[in-house]
């Protein structure tokens, strides 16, 4: 295993946490840091994969949803594709 530099590893430990979608206050509390601002100021570059993630989820949901929507309706209003 190579040699690593302590702010390296936190700084790998805070990317990964927030990139598997950690909350940035539990991020903030793990590396001591005293504000989330100061957390996201320095990992922010993380934030696009999230707000991917979090895009992705949405979506997921916005379609369930239509389809929970969709079956409660009486047959003669569902539309068919043809």
């Amino acid at each position: 295993m190579p040699t690593m530099r302590l702010p390296d590893l936190r700084h790998s430990c805070a990317t990964l946490l927030l990139a598997k979608g950690v909350h940035p206050r539990v991020v903030m509390e793990i590396l001591g840091h005293s504000t989330i601002a100061m957390t996201m100021n320095v990992y922010s570059r993380v934030v696009p994969e999230i707000a991917r993630a979090a895009a992705d989820a949405i979506d997921e949901a916005f379609k369930q949803s239509v389809a929970r929507c969709h079956s409660l309706l009486p047959d003669k209003y569902q539309h068919t594709s043809s």
